[in-house]
């Protein structure tokens, strides 16, 4: 078999999980006899604006490309910047994500955040945790954040109903299936989430780990927050705000924290689901994260809940935080 593409915008996609098999290829570390790849495409660190990298993903160029085409193009892209993501993934083969998102992926796919640091070296230490609960039949998401050496790694785990997944790999394109089988996302019977596996996570991992804090957006969570209230008597369960106001400033530590290369999480679910995520500023200069448009099918609960998580975490720190009003009252018994 023969396959031959660019690269493109859709990161969940088959294409970009046979990019990353050929890099890995590539870089030695995988071991494939049977599989040859070859990738043209800028190298990290390269100027997309210099029109001297051209031949570096247009081998062509010169022979069948015209390179005042291509040099029209990236004048094109530089004047427009909304053809400037499809102009880097097809002319320069660097994959993005969409042209109107927050985070660019160049700044996500780092060595920093896709470092494998196994979680059972936290055992014990102090955990701080987000959750967000969509419709009851799509993803959910569940976070946990420790803080070690100025860095924060972030583990997720996300949960979709059984009976939607075939759906959701047909209408979303994602590689749903092969994150189930990963173990990165739990696939609960049914045709909506059942809670249940979500309350024996959080309940294995309170019995692991030291969840001081279990951040919660309030939406259709009322019941199975009075589960866990039960369950975990020495966590503090926080209802956190999704105002813009309220979480303007943990989704710019958020950012921030992601440009200094201060988060470690491999996670390829969170990296598309950090692909989606747009953001929504008000006249003040307040921003959060949102889908590119409400109806859309791409999802960002993952990039909720780790905003919630360090924003706990470090307002364990005395760094701030997003205090709300039961934390202040805590405060005084």
């Amino acid at each position: 078999m023969l396959i031959i593409t660019s690269a493109g915008t859709n990161i969940a996609g088959p294409c970009y999980a046979e990019n990353e098999k050929a890099r890995k290829v590539l870089n030695g570390l995988l071991t494939d006899d049977t599989y040859f790849a070859i990738i043209y495409a800028y190298d990290d660190g390269d100027d997309w604006k210099d029109p001297a990298n051209l031949i570096k993903a247009n081998p062509s160029l010169g022979a069948i490309l015209r390179p005042d085409v291509l040099e029209n193009d990236l004048n094109d892209a530089l004047i427009t910047p909304s053809h400037r993501a499809d102009f880097k993934a097809k002319t320069c083969g660097i994959w993005q994500n969409a042209a109107s998102s927050w985070i660019p992926m160049q700044k996500w796919d780092t060595e920093t955040r896709n470092a494998r640091a196994d979680i059972s070296e936290f055992e014990g230490e102090p955990c701080f945790a987000g959750l967000d609960l969509s419709s009851v039949n799509d993803f959910t998401a569940y976070t946990k954040c420790f803080e070690k050496g100025g860095k924060y790694y972030l583990y997720h785990k996300f949960y979709v109903p059984s009976e939607q997944v075939s759906e959701k790999y047909r209408v979303e394109n994602i590689n749903i299936g092969s994150w189930i089988d990963g173990g990165l996302v739990t696939a609960t019977p049914g045709a909506t989430i059942d809670y249940e596996y979500i309350i024996a996570d959080i309940k294995a991992d309170n019995e692991r780990f030291n969840i001081q804090e279990l951040a919660y957006d309030k939406w259709q969570s009322d019941k199975l927050i009075d589960s866990l209230e039960e369950l975990l008597p020495k966590t503090a369960l926080i209802e956190y705000s999704q105002g813009i106001r309220q979480i303007s400033n943990p989704s710019k530590e958020f950012e921030r924290l992601i440009l200094e290369d201060k988060i470690v999480d491999p996670n390829p679910v969170m990296k598309w689901m950090v692909s989606n995520a747009a953001i929504k500023v008000d006249a003040n200069g307040n921003y959060k994260p949102l889908k590119e448009y409400k109806s859309s099918r791409k999802k960002i609960d993952g990039v909720i809940t780790s905003i919630m998580s360090i924003d706990r975490c470090m307002a364990s720190e005395g760094g701030g935080g997003n205090a709300s009003l039961d934390d202040v009252l805590r405060l005084f018994g």
